[in-house]
């Protein structure tokens, strides 16, 4: 990114009659990582990540010579704080906090339904985004920070009230009690930077040295999760130290992927967010026993090992026993936590049917990003398989799985198709690598005929052996065209029902102006 030179932006050069693209440069210069936006929508026109590589007045002034018509908003990163109030109990929550801290914003932006209101984050101060259900919690404040997009003025809808700052720099600072006090009328815990502690850390207290010898046994071409595990490991493990980092560059850069130092160490700094349950040194040993590579943990040198076979006495059905092995199922276990609302739970086989075209699709994707956007579940886990829509529609939920970081897949994309799922989950059961894995399916129609009991039973065995390895599966799927008794009915065998965990039909109860209401 070529250097800035910040500038002041007077009010009167701030209004809706200047071009998105006049003011896209001007929201840079003041220090903004500006991206372009579908009119009237809060979609990104383009990836994330590629744009902000190249971002600088030239690419801006390319991009929207090619597309005036689009709108602008700004990545929003992790020195500002946008506090969102979309109601007028949650404008007064805001002003009752400002008040009580003595904290005036410079720069108010008024939206449709309310105000976002401007900060930088004092040294030292940690935050996270955070977002509500309006309808639920009018007095919640939603909060945007990080890896979050806020539309900018003048898009449709996004109006300045008042901009006293030159710079983002000059915007007006907040500190941990101020965020805390927004968290705690959120009633959310007070967010804090993970920071590791060794002591607890690993119970083998496994050295940088014992950490290099276990890690240059795998392949730095494992896969992309499993490769991002392991630099949370090694970053837990040494504390987030630089010689950890050095094992995590030295190790990745004998991987065919590889693309130098500066993006190991972006990556590493990343993981100091942490989780509420660490990644540790398990997670390698884990991998390792995965793969059949065996060591001595005294010396981390590779043993000899005999293979003994079973005597003829044996019963024949010994060898399947989980006697002895409860930590080999607790590896794949996870806590049947809601992930989809209050719908479908970790760990288990959830089906939803709907009637055609009565809004699922947008129900299950909103509650999907909700859990995202709360920090519920994690993104990159996320594989929402796409296989009923159009191109523009796919398109359309390409952007929202852009923004916010879950995978979208569709048919005959990047070689993927439908024939090819049952393969790919037998594959990811056979190699242990289901744990954490959450699939939406969209619709279950094209993965199995659900008119057929054979191939409807088949499916659900599969899926219960991926379930059964901590994968979560949360099926769409079309209700019969014939009512019983005036009610929706699920379509095809009851196979699907019976063997899911969970099954759900949405009744649509009332149509208001075009709108489906369920």
């Amino acid at each position: 990114m070529e250097e800035l030179n910040l500038i002041t932006i007077p009010d009167s050069q701030l209004d809706s009659s200047l071009s998105c693209a006049d003011e896209a440069k001007r929201w840079f210069s003041f220090g903004f990582s500006v991206i372009p936006v579908l009119s009237n929508s809060k979609i990104t026109a383009v990836k994330w990540d590629p744009w902000l590589e190249e971002l600088s007045l030239n690419s801006i002034f390319s991009y929207w010579k090619k597309n005036p018509s689009h709108e602008l908003g700004f990545i929003v990163g992790d020195n500002v704080i946008v506090l969102d109030a979309d109601s007028p109990e949650s404008i007064t929550s805001l002003i009752n906090i400002e008040t009580a801290f003595a904290v005036t914003p410079n720069f108010i932006v008024n939206t449709k339904k309310g105000v976002h209101h401007y900060f930088k984050l004092a040294s030292g101060a940690f935050a996270k985004s955070d977002s509500h259900d309006t309808k639920k919690h009018p007095d919640r404040i939603d909060v945007k920070t990080g890896r979050s997009m806020i539309v900018l003025p003048p898009s449709t809808g996004k109006e300045i009230e008042i901009c006293d700052a030159e710079n983002a720099a000059d915007l007006v600072e907040i500190n941990q009690d101020f965020i805390d006090a927004i968290f705690r009328v959120n009633g959310r815990e007070e967010p804090r930077a993970f920071v590791p502690d060794l002591k607890s850390a690993s119970p083998t207290s496994t050295n940088a040295k014992q950490l290099k010898i276990l890690t240059d046994k795998l392949d730095p071409d494992i896969g992309y999760d499993e490769w991002y595990r392991i630099g949370m490991a090694l970053y837990y493990e040494t504390g987030g130290s630089e010689e950890g980092l050095n094992i995590y560059d030295a190790w990745s850069s004998k991987g065919t992927k590889y693309s130098g130092t500066k993006e190991i160490r972006a990556k590493w700094s990343s993981f100091k967010s942490g989780s509420s349950k660490p990644i540790t040194v398990g997670t390698i040993h884990k991998l390792l026993a995965d793969q059949n590579i065996h060591y001595c943990e005294d010396d981390f040198i590779e043993c000899d090992y005999e293979i003994i076979e079973p005597s003829l006495s044996e019963h024949p059905l010994d060898k399947y026993s989980l006697k002895g092995k409860a930590a080999k199922v607790e590896a794949f276990a996870v806590n049947a936590k809601p992930i989809l609302g209050n719908i479908a739970l970790a760990g288990q086989l959830t089906v939803i049917y709907a009637e055609f075209n009565s809004g699922k699709t947008l129900i299950t994707l909103h509650l999907l990003i909700k859990s995202i956007s709360e920090g519920i579940i994690n993104p990159a886990d996320v594989y929402y398989l796409n296989m009923d829509d159009s191109s523009s529609g796919l398109l359309e939920k390409i952007h929202l799985a852009d923004e916010f970081g879950f995978h979208m897949l569709s048919e005959g994309y990047e070689g993927f198709t439908s024939e090819k799922f049952i393969g790919i989950i037998k594959e990811l059961v056979d190699t242990n690598k289901v744990v954490g894995t959450i699939i939406f399916l969209d619709t279950l129609k094209k993965f199995t005929d659900l008119m057929s009991k054979k191939d409807s039973s088949e499916f659900a065995k599969v899926m219960r052996s991926f379930s059964l390895k901590g994968g979560s599966l949360i099926a769409l799927a079309h209700t019969n065209k014939a009512k019983v008794n005036g009610k929706s009915k699920y379509g095809g065998t009851n196979d699907i029902m019976s063997d899911f965990d969970c099954g759900y039909v949405v009744e649509k109860i009332s149509k208001d102006n075009g709108v489906n209401t369920v």
